[in-house]
C-alpha cells in the first residue's frame, strides 16, 4: 500500500509544483493564505525543523549554533517554513559574513508569499546587526528560487576564495551552485 501511495504522490507534486509557478495560482494563494506566525524558533521547533530536513534520522540534532538565528513559519502548531540567518566571523574565509541559509517550505504552502516573508525576517535581522550585505547559494537550476531572490535585490556575485570550491563540488558532485548577494 505504501509503494502505491509514492506512485501517486509523484504525479502529485509534479502537478502542485507546475501548477505553483502560474501567476494566476500565486495570485489566488496569497489571498486565501491562512493566518501563518513567522518567528524565531525554540529549540523544540529545532529538533522538529531536524526531523523535517532529515526523515528517518536516527540521532538528534547537535546543539544550537550560537552564530545562528533559525526562524520558523506555523500555522497552528505545524512547522511550515524554516530560514536561518548564520554569521561567519571574517576567520571563515570567503565564507565570511552573514549568509541566508535553508530556505524551506511545505509543498502545500508554496505561492503564497511564505518564502518571500522568511527571507525578509533574515534580511531585516542582518539589517539590524549592522550588516553590510547578506549572501547566500542556490542551485543554478533552482529557477523559482533564483527569481524569489531575484525580487528580494539579490544579485549574482562571485566570492573568488568560495568559487574554486563550488567549481570542484560541481565537478565532483554534478551539481552547480552560484552565489547571490544583497547589499544592505
Amino acid at each position: 500500500m505504501r509503494r502505491f501511495r509514492g506512485l501517486l504522490k509523484r504525479p502529485f507534486v509534479r502537478l502542485m509544483e507546475a501548477a505553483q509557478t502560474l501567476p494566476a495560482y500565486r495570485r489566488l494563494a496569497r489571498r486565501i493564505r491562512p493566518d501563518i506566525e513567522i518567528r524565531e524558533a525554540t529549540d523544540e521547533e529545532r529538533g522538529a525543523v531536524h526531523r523535517w530536513f532529515n526523515p528517518g534520522a536516527s540521532r538528534p540534532p547537535g546543539a544550537a549554533n550560537p552564530s545562528a538565528t533559525n526562524f520558523v513559519a506555523k500555522k497552528g502548531s505545524r512547522i511550515v517554513g524554516f530560514v536561518q540567518l548564520v554569521r561567519h566571523s571574517d576567520k571563515a574565509g570567503p565564507y565570511a559574513g552573514h549568509w541566508l541559509y535553508s530556505l524551506r517550505t511545505r509543498l502545500t504552502y508554496r505561492g503564497m508569499g511564505l518564502g518571500e516573508d522568511l527571507c525578509q525576517k533574515v534580511i531585516d535581522r542582518a539589517g539590524e546587526e549592522g550588516a553590510k550585505g547578506l549572501l547566500l547559494s542556490v542551485d543554478e537550476d533552482n529557477h523559482a528560487a533564483i527569481a524569489l531572490y531575484r525580487k528580494l535585490g539579490f544579485e549574482r556575485t562571485i566570492i573568488p576564495g568560495l568559487e574554486e570550491r563550488l567549481e570542484k563540488e560541481w565537478q565532483k558532485l554534478g551539481r552547480r551552485r552560484i552565489v547571490m548577494r544583497k547589499v544592505l
